[in-house]
């Protein structure tokens, strides 16, 4: 029988997660959207879709009693709110934030309550931390105390089309954070904070050039679990070249540092929105001279999906399918990075990351 999904939120993510689990027969998804617009778009694409706001106790109470799990596909700020109502409800739960202090409200949420609770849930689904931080976890496993592991993420448009090299193909509130946030990282074996767009360097996937620098939040659990296991360990992000220096002429010149949120509407409005994106994720580490070419992955975006949207929700797909099979722990929050590559694989929506471009050259850095 299929497993009911309430899906909090009708935009990129969500839509594409409903279409997914609608797909596989195996769930039955129904959205829940505030916009009007957006709920028009919806029913056109044929989606199961429930006009509201979805904080909102009344709109929720009857779809959540029927629901067997409710995913987050909100900002980060909603989440613990809808966390919530999933336990108050009795279903199953699942978000795609990136940010610790949101596990711990939700982990505080879970203390609060009275009663034993046989719900799961799993923080932080998706792209990165979530595949990425399984793909690094099962390369850091195999390293020792003297290896040096950087791991590289980019989520670029497939064609340049201005000077940043970037488009709206994530979500820009989260770009600022990860270029404002310091950066947990990994040096001789200790925990250490770095600042955000440092440790500059060029690199080389294929025939592209590209440049990488730090950013924040995508492998923040992993540094601490390794602490004193591996001597170093970065997460870097791939740009195309210059676009560090426009956003440091943006940040210092400009004075944007000071004014987050007006740059995060000077983004959202000024770059083109695509699906036409490139996801490439690189794992470079000491050991590569010994064992051959670092991991690689490529994945491409069209015009219906972008790659980034694509991978998110399959990964959201496979943590459902590990919830229903008893594989998480009921009555704690479940890192989603947390979870391996082996037991993410027993999903069928795992396929949905075997089909990478293959790059005929190694990363050279």
């Amino acid at each position: 029988m299929a497993k009911k999904i309430v899906i909090a939120g009708g935009g990129r993510i969500g839509s594409a997660l409903a279409r997914l689990l609608a797909a596989s027969g195996d769930y039955e998804p129904r959205i829940v959207e505030v916009s009007h617009q957006r709920v028009n778009q919806l029913k056109e694409w044929g989606l199961p879709v429930v006009e509201g706001d979805c904080l909102n106790q009344t709109v929720m109470a009857h779809l959540l009693a029927e629901a067997d799990g409710l995913v987050a596909a909100v900002t980060s700020d909603l989440v613990p709110r809808l966390a919530e109502m999933g336990l108050l409800y009795g279903c199953h739960f699942l978000d795609f934030s990136e940010k610790i202090e949101i596990r711990q409200q939700i982990g505080s949420l879970l203390k609060g309550r009275h009663q034993d609770c046989s719900l799961s849930i799993a923080s932080g689904c998706g792209l990165a931390p979530g595949y990425v931080g399984a793909l690094a976890e099962d390369v850091i496993s195999r390293c020792d105390r003297d290896d040096e592991i950087t791991v590289f993420v980019g989520v670029l448009p497939q064609r340049r089309t201005n000077r940043l090299g970037y488009c709206n193909i994530w979500g820009v509130s989260g770009l600022v954070d990860e270029y404002f946030n310091e950066c947990l990282a990994l040096q001789d074996g200790k925990v250490t904070a770095i600042a955000p767009l440092s440790q500059f360097e060029s690199v080389t996937v294929g025939r592209q050039s590209y440049e990488a620098f730090t950013t924040s939040g995508s492998l923040d659990h992993l540094v601490s679990r390794y602490q004193g296991k591996v001597k170093n360990l970065v997460f870097k992000t791939l740009r195309y070249p210059k676009h560090l220096d426009y956003m440091l002429f943006l940040l210092d010149d400009l004075q944007f540092r000071k004014r987050p949120s007006s740059l995060s509407n000077l983004m959202l409005n000024a770059l083109s929105a695509t699906s036409s994106d490139r996801v490439l994720i690189a794992i470079e580490t000491t050991r590569n001279s010994k064992k051959g070419r670092p991991v690689l992955r490529v994945f491409e975006g069209d015009e219906v999906e972008a790659a980034s949207t694509r991978l998110t929700v399959a990964h959201a797909c496979c943590v459902l399918d590990l919830i229903f099979a008893g594989d998480l722990s009921p009555g704690e929050v479940t890192v989603a990075g947390d979870l391996p590559l082996d037991l993410l694989s027993e999903s069928s929506f795992f396929e949905m990351f075997q089909a990478e471009k293959e790059v005929k050259k190694s990363l050279a850095t």
